[in-house]
Parts: structure tokens; sequence; C-alpha cells
């Protein structure tokens, strides 16, 4: 498993197509993700990215909350596929807690594992999105929304 740092990563070169990451290869990943103003991209996720499960280092806003795995707000014309099925592990486990019990804990406080908002004609397609910690795909304030051979899965 190898350790990808996002920060490396710049978005203003990433031309029409990025993989994230290359076919076959996990990568670990602390959430709190956010992608801004991008146009005319395909990211294509042949890989799985697992995201972090330590609740304690993760990404917060000043009041508290937790930021969400990854954020996308104000994109256009964006494809998000795989050549075969790329998977998004937010491994929610962690953040489930015990039944019953870990809602009591951490209530909503918990990030969303794919997060699109304000954005425009957007495609989704074989992407598996696993253990998600809270809801697993939010798409709001969207106009030309397109999904399809996706997979959610949530094992305990």
């Amino acid at each position: 498993m190898e350790q990808w740092d996002s920060h490396e990563q710049d978005t203003e070169h990433l031309g029409t197509r990025r993989h994230f990451p290359d076919s076959n290869k996990t990568f670990m990943m602390m959430g709190g993700i956010m992608v801004n103003d991008i146009q005319s991209v395909t990211i294509q996720i042949d890989g799985t990215i697992i995201f972090s499960d330590n609740m304690d280092d993760w990404p917060r806003e000043s009041n508290g909350d937790v930021l969400e795995c990854i954020h996308f707000l104000n994109i256009t014309n964006v494809t998000f596929t795989s050549s075969g099925v790329g998977v998004l592990d937010g491994q929610g486990e962690t953040w489930w807690g015990v039944p019953g019990i870990g809602y009591l804990v951490r209530g909503e406080n918990r990030p969303r594992l794919f997060n699109v908002k304000q954005s425009k004609d957007i495609l989704v397609e074989n992407l598996l999105f696993l253990n998600s910690p809270y809801w697993t795909f939010w798409v709001h304030q969207v106009d030309g929304l397109e999904v399809r051979f996706c997979e959610i899965s949530a094992e305990d």
C-alpha cells in the first residue's frame, strides 16, 4: 500500500485526464480533499483510494465539524470514471462505532464520502463507493448529472 500526498498535485496542469490512483494500486489518503473550479476534466480512478480511519487527526472546520472525504465545488463538464471498477473506501466502520452507541457519541459529525455542489454536467460511472462514514453520495445544486454502472456497499 502506498501513501499518496494530494498536496503534490497541481490541478492547473491536470490536462483533460488524470488517474487517481494508477491501475491496481491502493492508496491511503486523509480526507478533507477540496477541489474547486475545474472544468472539462476526466478523473479516472483505476485503483483503490482508502480514506484514513484516524478520527482524531481528521481535518475539521473551526467549529469542530469534520470535512468531507472528498468535496467538489463549482466544477463543470467533469467525468469520474474507471477502466474497470475504481473504489473509494471511507472505512466507515470506525466512524459507525458500536451499533446505536456510535451514533450517540458522534451524531452526524462524520464525513460524507463523495460530495459535489454547485456544479454542472457531471458523469459518475464504474465506481464502487464502499463503507462511507456518513452519507455515501451527496450531489446538490447540480444541473446535469448522470450516474451509471456504480455500486454502493456498506459491509460490517
